[in-house]
């Protein structure tokens, strides 16, 4: 099976295996993969008129985290090793101001593993199989 739909592969497949730019970058069982990137995910929901491409930013220079910004524009995810780390994050960017319609930490998902495994995606490369 091939799809790009990671929800289903994660549903229907004892073994996955992830493609990008025509070479094999990761294999094994949903939990594996998940498991690989660690920790948590948070997940923040900004405000109207916040730049999320600032707050990744921001997240990568005052924490250290990779975090990408979904397709609607306000919603901003990033990989963090403990529940500690996301407390610090929703603080900065509390006390900087930032305005922050809801967040959440959750375990990861393919769709994290995903990103984490290419950052540099965007190109229709990629597809989980």
């Amino acid at each position: 099976m091939t799809t790009q739909y990671l929800e289903e592969a994660d549903q229907l497949a004892d073994r996955i295996g992830f493609i990008a730019q025509g070479k094999v970058i990761a294999v094994g069982t949903p939990e594996q993969l998940k498991a690989s990137i660690g920790g948590k995910t948070l997940t923040i929901r900004l405000a109207e008129g916040t730049d999320s491409a600032d707050i990744c930013h921001l997240l990568a220079n005052e924490h250290g985290l990779t975090a990408h910004s979904e397709e609607d524009g306000l919603t901003v995810k990033a990989a963090v090793p403990e529940a500690a780390l996301a407390h610090a994050v929703i603080g900065n960017l509390i006390s900087q101001g930032i305005m922050i319609d809801d967040f959440a930490l959750s375990e990861p998902n393919l769709d994290d593993v995903y990103f984490a495994l290419t950052p540099n995606r965007g190109n229709g490369n990629e597809v989980a199989t």
